[in-house]
Formats: C-alpha cells, sequence, structure tokens
C-alpha cells in the first residue's frame, strides 16, 4: 500500500510525502475491521491482515500514518 501527499506552500514550494507498507494479499478475506483491501492485506512480517488490526495495531504499520507523520514533521520544523 502506498500513500502520496504533496503540500505546495503559498511560496510555490512543493513538499512530497510517501507513506508505504509491503506485504501480500491473501485469499480468503480475514477480520471485518477497516475496509477496502484491508481483509485481504497482510503485512509483510505478520500474521493478522489489515482487517484483521484493531485501529492502534493498524496506526502503527499505516503507510497513511507514515505519510502524515512526514507532512507534520515538514510543517513543525524550523526551516533555514
Amino acid at each position: 500500500f502506498v500513500a502520496a501527499l504533496v503540500l505546495l506552500w503559498p511560496d510555490g514550494h512543493m513538499e512530497a510525502f510517501e507513506g508505504k507498507v509491503h506485504g501480500m494479499l491473501v485469499w480468503p478475506p480475514r477480520g471485518n475491521l477497516g475496509f477496502g483491501y484491508d481483509p485481504m492485506f497482510l503485512p509483510n512480517g505478520q500474521k493478522k491482515t489489515f482487517g484483521e488490526f484493531t485501529p492502534s495495531e493498524k496506526h502503527r504499520y499505516s503507510h497513511r500514518s507514515d505519510a502524515f507523520n512526514q507532512l507534520a514533521a515538514a510543517c513543525f520544523s524550523e526551516r533555514n
């Protein structure tokens, strides 16, 4: 899974942030948490699909969380 965010600053400067989680699709789907492909996505090194993870477990591996954390760090870091 990949999440890409782009931030365009008023001065025209652009920054892109990409979060990734590697894994594979499994069949049959497992779990009823999440949405979309979550019940079929098994992150590398895990035994549970995203559809079986609790929200807090999924947040630790989330490609969206990774991209947003990068964006937040860029927004709140001191710029030279």
